[in-house]
Formats: C-alpha cells, sequence, structure tokens
C-alpha cells in the first residue's frame, strides 16, 4: 500500500464484504501510519451468502507503547446469531 494520511488518527469503516486483501491492507495502513490509533471495519450484511468475508469485525487500537487487534465473526445459531471472536494485545519495541 505505502499512502499515509499524515492528519489520519481515526478511520471509521463499513463494507459489505472484507477480503483477506483488504484486511491485509488495512493492517498495513496502521502499520505506515503511525498517528492512526484506531480503525474499526464492520460488515454490514455478516450473514449475507457472500462467503468471501473472512470477519464480521475487525478492529485496531493502537497507544503510545501497545497495539490491540481484535476480529469477530458472527456465527448463526438457531435463533440467533452469535459472535465468535479473538482478541491479541501486543507490546510495541520502541
Amino acid at each position: 500500500m505505502g499512502v499515509c494520511l499524515s492528519g489520519l488518527k481515526r478511520a471509521v469503516l463499513s463494507v459489505r464484504c472484507l477480503t483477506t486483501s483488504w484486511a491485509s491492507r488495512i493492517l498495513s495502513l496502521i502499520h505506515t501510519c503511525p498517528a492512526l490509533e484506531y480503525v474499526s471495519v464492520e460488515v454490514a450484511e455478516p450473514k449475507s451468502s457472500d462467503g468471501d468475508s473472512v470477519c464480521s469485525t475487525l478492529l485496531v487500537t493502537r497507544g503510545p507503547k501497545d497495539l490491540s487487534l481484535t476480529v469477530q465473526q458472527a456465527v448463526c445459531f438457531s435463533p440467533s446469531p452469535e459472535l465468535s471472536g479473538l482478541s491479541l494485545s501486543l507490546k510495541l519495541w520502541t
């Protein structure tokens, strides 16, 4: 990707589908833009028949010395959908 928007601190996106390729680009964006502290991506229709979405929610937050990544996937159980998730926190070395 290699693009950085210098004043960007937060990005909140709503998409129809989040592919592996786009998830990778979003993670690359937070890596290349040090001022970016918060990225949230919500898949608008996680229960759609489009099986290409890798998750229903991708959330990345960054503090001065840490990074947190949360990935959630909507799972359909009768009578209502539930979320299955993974959360990862890292200490950044400066």
